[in-house]
Protein backbone atom coordinates (compact mmCIF):
# COMPACT_ATOMS: atom_id res chain seq x y z
CA UNK A 1 0.00 0.00 0.00
CA UNK A 2 1.07 3.60 -1.12
CA UNK A 3 1.01 6.36 1.36
CA UNK A 4 -0.45 9.36 1.17
CA UNK A 5 2.12 12.28 1.55
CA UNK A 6 4.63 12.19 3.92
CA UNK A 7 2.65 10.92 6.44
CA UNK A 8 4.01 8.82 9.54
CA UNK A 9 5.76 6.66 7.63
CA UNK A 10 9.01 9.43 6.75
CA UNK A 11 9.05 11.18 9.65
CA UNK A 12 5.99 13.12 9.75
CA UNK A 13 4.56 13.83 13.23
CA UNK A 14 7.20 14.29 15.87
CA UNK A 15 9.58 15.45 14.29
CA UNK A 16 12.87 13.05 12.46
CA UNK A 17 13.31 11.22 15.68
CA UNK A 18 9.73 10.61 16.60
CA UNK A 19 10.70 12.72 19.17
CA UNK A 20 9.05 15.95 20.52
CA UNK A 21 10.27 18.72 18.71
CA UNK A 22 12.45 21.53 21.34
CA UNK A 23 10.93 24.77 20.31
CA UNK A 24 13.47 27.68 20.25
CA UNK A 25 13.20 30.45 22.50
CA UNK A 26 12.22 33.93 20.80
CA UNK A 27 14.45 36.85 21.54
CA UNK A 28 13.20 39.70 23.17
CA UNK A 29 14.34 43.13 23.98
CA UNK A 30 14.31 42.09 28.15
CA UNK A 31 15.73 39.41 27.25
CA UNK A 32 18.59 40.59 25.53
CA UNK A 33 19.13 43.33 28.18
CA UNK A 34 18.83 40.29 31.04
CA UNK A 35 21.37 38.47 28.96
CA UNK A 36 23.80 41.31 28.93
CA UNK A 37 23.32 42.59 32.25
CA UNK A 38 24.66 39.42 33.41
CA UNK A 39 27.73 39.52 30.92
CA UNK A 40 28.64 42.98 32.43
CA UNK A 41 28.40 41.35 35.90
CA UNK A 42 30.89 38.64 35.09
CA UNK A 43 33.55 40.58 33.56
CA UNK A 44 32.99 42.91 36.57
CA UNK A 45 33.39 40.23 39.48
CA UNK A 46 36.64 38.63 37.43
CA UNK A 47 34.61 36.02 36.05
CA UNK A 48 35.07 36.66 32.24
CA UNK A 49 37.07 35.33 29.80
CA UNK A 50 40.31 36.31 29.12
CA UNK A 51 40.74 39.69 27.90
CA UNK A 52 36.91 40.98 28.24
CA UNK A 53 37.66 43.49 31.38
CA UNK A 54 40.22 44.86 29.01
CA UNK A 55 38.17 45.21 26.35
CA UNK A 56 35.33 46.38 28.41
CA UNK A 57 37.60 49.18 29.48
CA UNK A 58 38.30 50.02 26.18
CA UNK A 59 34.91 50.93 25.33
CA UNK A 60 33.96 52.32 27.82
CA UNK A 61 36.81 54.62 27.35
CA UNK A 62 35.99 54.89 23.76
CA UNK A 63 32.14 55.82 24.59
CA UNK A 64 33.53 58.53 26.89
CA UNK A 65 35.74 60.20 24.26
CA UNK A 66 32.75 60.45 22.18
CA UNK A 67 30.24 61.44 23.69
CA UNK A 68 32.00 62.84 26.54
CA UNK A 69 33.60 65.48 24.54
CA UNK A 70 29.94 65.99 23.17
CA UNK A 71 28.65 67.02 26.65
CA UNK A 72 31.80 69.67 26.93
CA UNK A 73 30.69 71.02 23.46
CA UNK A 74 27.26 71.66 24.80
CA UNK A 75 28.19 72.61 28.22
CA UNK A 76 30.53 75.42 26.75
CA UNK A 77 27.41 77.14 24.71
CA UNK A 78 25.26 77.60 27.62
Amino acid sequence: MRGRGRGAWRGGRGGFNGGPEKKEEYWTQKKGDKDAMEELKGIREGEGKEGEKDAMAEFVGLVEELFGQHEKDAMEEV
